[in-house]
């Protein structure tokens, strides 16, 4: 499993401060492609068996009327097989959704664990399997992240709105998201 520390610098990095380790192209992350000469031992074992999942999983007029934004559509950082990060901007605002195919439990505790360890975070109720937030100063003000895991799926939300509004979000996002895998 993929740990979500480096997604979430990627996918979230303009809202927050302190994430370690710094990518070299916001929107197109380095991959690794095997040749053609490329031995069985050497290509991937396992391929996440749910389709890609898009941003088309939520629309800007999903998340304008579950946050009372007026974002437009999003811009996709590095889609693949397993994630997608969608971020919506508007006059003054940012949202993002991260969607992430593939995570079990154990691995959804040791990116909190890495996460949370120089952040302000408090458990989240009623989200998915497992949930958490912390909450950051960011160039649009404060910023809630929200992380969840439903089944083997994560979703991240964040935005400048109070935590009930970006629940609602997120669980939307989340019935959404178990829907195509």
């Amino acid at each position: 499993m993929r740990p979500l520390v480096p997604a979430l610098c990627l996918g979230i990095a303009v809202t927050l401060a302190g994430c370690t380790g710094s990518p070299k192209a916001v929107h197109t992350p380095p991959t690794p492609t095997p040749s053609v000469s490329a031995t069985p031992s050497a290509l991937p074992t396992q391929l996440p068996a749910s389709p890609a999942i898009g941003c088309s999983i939520v629309t800007a007029d999903e998340v304008n009327a579950a946050l009372g934004t007026t974002v437009g559509v999003p811009t996709v950082d590095h889609p693949s097989q397993a994630e997608t990060d969608c971020t919506f901007t508007g006059p003054g605002q940012l949202v993002t959704v991260d969607i992430i195919v593939g995570e079990d439990a154990a691995s959804f505790a040791a990116d909190k664990s890495q996460f949370t360890a120089n952040a302000d975070w408090a458990n989240a109720s009623n989200i998915g399997d497992q949930a958490y937030y912390i909450t950051k100063a960011s160039q649009y003000g404060s910023t809630i992240i929200l992380f969840a895991l439903k089944g083997s799926n994560v979703v991240i939300t964040s935005s400048q709105t109070d935590l009930p509004t970006l629940e609602k979000l997120m669980n939307q996002v989340l019935t959404q998201t178990q829907a195509k895998t």
